[in-house]
């Protein structure tokens, strides 16, 4: 009989929060991914599928967990009502919630425990996550979740600045409803103009990921946080807004990250992130145009399949011009994946599949595209205005990128690591 624990509740709002990952290596991918602290050693035991949760003082503001049931305790923590407001958790260990041996076979044999996600607790506002979480680099590994429930991943939802860092989950499947993704359901707030002020910097998944609507590799639903440093290996299956990385991104920004494995769906499916788009927080003057919707010196490998709005990095790309000022802009990414649409009068293209951008003085036009690559022989795909289409040597060779590539600093072009193929330097 599974092992459930934690308390389950309802749809909640908004979040916010940002996360550091540099973990192991656990599924392969062709991407090129940084260093390891295995999942599988240094690793106590596997999770007995208890809580606990006696380790929680709240005149502390610090805690290290060591245990997998330490775990489940600061999620039935969270769920309960303790926000972690102006607390710090930290891992000292590389944490297992499952024996992780058949992982991949989890959809049909599925194992003992069953994760409940941090901030899924009884829907009021101080039972979602906001605090700060430090993986420590270490791993979680084993994370099996499988239920038709929307905001599922590791994390339910984040709100008001909490931020997740240093911290990877592996050998893991996650499967719900909408607002699906590896590492977190939904990042930031979804209400509002304002910027989120949250950040998921250098974190990562591998694993599998399946839902219906805003499904990715590592956030299922983005609204208005940055996303640094981060990167996901593994398939994702859905069916709207579907991304390797990212399911839907509405506002923010996504810079030196990318995405390793084939992405599945029907519309608005990319490679990196399904649909992307200006937020709100573009109208406003406070807010910095430059961190809504941008994709920066990213990367996206895996095939693509889907019947319309279908790109091998983004599948949909929505822009906006306000006070001359550019929002929904990509620059220095490429693509490689093989690009597939069931529906010959569908969208495809072999970087974005459909892009465009509103000006207030100009009406719909092309959202900017700069300094951006699809690989022509991998792709299947030869569009034009959506990123340029060259070769397999040409993408191998340093010398078709522009100077705003940063060569050297941010990429990094080596025949033996990423298959050639440029690679991010913060990863090595």
């Amino acid at each position: 009989m599974k092992k459930i624990w934690g308390i389950w509740s309802g749809v909640l709002l908004a979040l916010t929060f940002g996360m550091f990952i540099s973990c192991s290596e656990t599924d392969g991918g062709s991407g090129g991914g940084g260093g390891d602290k295995d999942g599988g050693s240094n690793s106590s035991k596997v999770w007995d599928g208890t809580a606990d949760t006696t380790w929680y003082d709240v005149l502390r503001n610090e805690f290290t967990i060591t245990t997998a049931e330490e775990l489940a305790g600061l999620a039935r923590l969270v769920n309960s009502g303790k926000s972690m407001y102006g607390k710090t958790i930290k891992l000292g260990k590389n944490i297992m919630l499952n024996d992780t041996t058949n992982w991949r076979n989890w959809e049909n044999n599925p194992p003992e425990n069953i994760w409940i996600p941090i901030g899924a607790g009884t829907g009021s506002y101080n039972s979602i996550f906001q605090g700060i979480f430090d993986g420590s680099e270490y791993v979680v590994s084993g994370v099996y979740i499988n239920n038709s429930n929307d905001y599922q991943g590791f994390f339910y939802v984040a709100i008001e600045k909490a931020s997740i860092k240093n911290c990877g989950i592996v050998a893991s499947v996650i499967k719900g409803r909408d607002n699906v993704g590896g590492l977190i359901g939904q990042f930031g707030a979804d209400f509002g103009t304002g910027p989120s002020g949250g950040t998921i910097e250098n974190c990562y998944f591998k694993g599998i990921v399946i839902g219906r609507d805003r499904v990715g590799g590592l956030v299922g639903g983005n609204f208005r946080g940055g996303i640094l440093y981060c990167y996901a290996e593994g398939n994702v299956r859905g069916s709207n807004s579907v991304g390797g990385l990212v399911g839907s991104a509405t506002g923010g920004y996504i810079n030196r990250s990318y995405a390793a494995g084939n992405v599945t769906g029907t519309f608005n499916i990319g490679g990196l992130v399904g649909r992307n788009a200006a937020s709100e927080a573009t109208f406003s003057s406070s807010v910095d145009p430059k961190n809504s919707g941008n994709i920066v010196n990213c990367y996206a490998t895996g095939n693509v399949t889907g019947t319309s709005n279908v790109g091998g990095l983004v599948g949909r790309n929505a822009g906006y011009v306000y006070n001359r000022n550019r929002a929904g802009e990509i620059g220095m990414t490429y693509a490689i994946g093989k690009v597939t649409i069931s529906d010959n009068n569908g969208s495809s293209g072999g970087l974005v599949g459909v892009n465009f951008q509103y000006s207030g003085t100009s009406g719909i036009q092309p959202a900017y595209i700069s300094d951006s690559y699809y690989n022509l022989e991998t792709t299947l795909q030869s569009d034009v205005g959506k990123g340029h289409g060259i070769t397999t040597a040409q993408m191998k060779n340093h010398q078709s990128y522009p100077g705003s590539w940063g060569f050297g600093a941010v990429w990094g072009i080596n025949s033996s690591i990423n298959d050639g193929y440029p690679h991010l330097r913060v990863f090595q």
